[in-house]
């Protein structure tokens, strides 16, 4: 197994995590698959695309921190840790949803299916909203 590296092509700066494999990237971050190697889990790393000047390091630990707040409710991902790549980058390992893609699964729903979906998205920003997280 490769040590936090993206199947052997180099070290991205998240300690514990192997096997990475790249999911998508955006402007704002760039997604992977891998392996906690403390529980054999697959998890998921989101590396963000901002350097963390102390504003952001402030804001990003602040939103980590109300996270925890929230690990019970059903439309938002448990994050297992965060931290800053050695060039500056935040991070955060969270546990690895099932059921594909949200493009997926909105391809695949019926109007009764989009709105209960709204409503279940609606749910998950109005509790991330109440702590003041940016999502």
């Amino acid at each position: 197994m490769s040590d936090t590296g993206t199947g052997g092509s180099g070290d991205i700066g998240v300690p514990g995590v192997a096997d990475l494999v790249e999911l998508g990237q955006t402007a704002a971050a760039t997604t992977y698959r891998g392996i906690d190697q403390g529980s054999g889990r697959s998890v998921v790393v989101k590396v963000l695309e901002v350097a963390a000047t102390p504003e952001v390091r402030a804001r990003f630990d602040y939103d980590q921190g109300q996270i925890g707040s929230l690990l019970d409710h059903p439309g938002i991902l448990a994050v297992h840790r965060h931290g800053y790549t050695p060039d500056g980058r935040p991070w955060f390992v969270a546990e690895d949803a099932t059921g594909g893609t949200m493009a997926d699964r909105v391809g695949t729903l019926d109007g009764p299916g989009v709105l209960a979906l709204g409503i279940a998205l609606a749910g998950a920003l109005e509790s991330a909203h109440r702590l003041e997280v940016v999502h």
